[in-house]
């Protein structure tokens, strides 16, 4: 979207002139502007989501990670990957290679995008949420993914980042931050996220559930956490 970003590589080149490393993010399964030709299709012929099995749609999606991560084009450094729970499911769907379905059509996905971006660049960051061992060798980050806000939030993330550490062993840990109660709430699980994996930013001004601005204790409390992430990875 040349309207949102008329210069995607002057951003990124600007970031990584402050040390920077810059992740695009993907969604799963999104069929928007793939032939339907490539799509995953339901009875009516309706395109509910690409096809990582169609030979097709591997080279356009093989194609596309090139544009993205190679130092003649965009030059990111990886790829974060959301909304990988909605892999295709239901009676009447129809693909290019069948014998694929479930956990199997998210490993060819991951497989293809994973290959290609290491080939590229052998030290491009993978990041999804899919912690399960099957998958463990196609991702090198899992993300805890968005915070049920009904619940005790650093019991369950907690809970979350045990489940992600046993069943992807060797990958690192993306603590997530979003959506959150309240500011107090926020603070709460920022200061533990450093024993959970890698601390995770996505307030810079306020709280948008509540609008609360932050101020220099806030500030001071992120640049602590961060400090401690660091310390513990010495």
């Amino acid at each position: 979207d040349e309207t949102k970003w008329p210069d995607v590589r002057g951003f990124i080149d600007q970031q990584h002139q402050r040390g920077r490393r810059v992740l695009l993010w993907l969604k799963a399964w999104n069929p928007e502007g793939v032939p339907v030709e490539e799509c995953i299709t339901n009875a009516g012929g309706k395109a509910i989501a690409f096809d990582p099995t169609n030979p097709a749609y591997e080279r356009r999606l093989r194609h596309a990670v090139r544009r993205m991560l190679s130092t003649d084009s965009y030059n990111a450094d990886g790829f974060k990957i959301d909304f990988t729970a909605r892999i295709p499911s239901g009676h009447g769907l129809r693909l290019h290679d069948d014998r694929v379905w479930g956990l199997e059509l998210m490993r060819r996905y991951l497989a293809i995008l994973h290959s290609e971006a290491k080939q590229i660049k052998p030290d491009a960051l993978i990041m999804s949420h899919t912690p399960h061992p099957y998958l463990a060798d196609v991702l090198d980050m899992i993300r805890l993914n968005d915070i049920n806000i009904g619940r005790d939030v650093n019991r369950a993330m907690r809970h979350r980042a045990r489940i992600a550490a046993i069943a992807c062993p060797e990958a690192i840990i993306d603590t997530d931050n979003w959506p959150i109660t309240d500011k107090a709430a926020w603070r709460a699980y920022l200061t533990i996220q450093p024993e959970l994996g890698v601390p995770s930013l996505y307030c810079v001004t306020h709280i948008d559930s509540t609008h609360e601005s932050l101020d220099e204790d806030d500030y001071r409390l992120i640049r602590q956490v961060w400090a401690e992430y660091l310390n513990r990875q010495t």
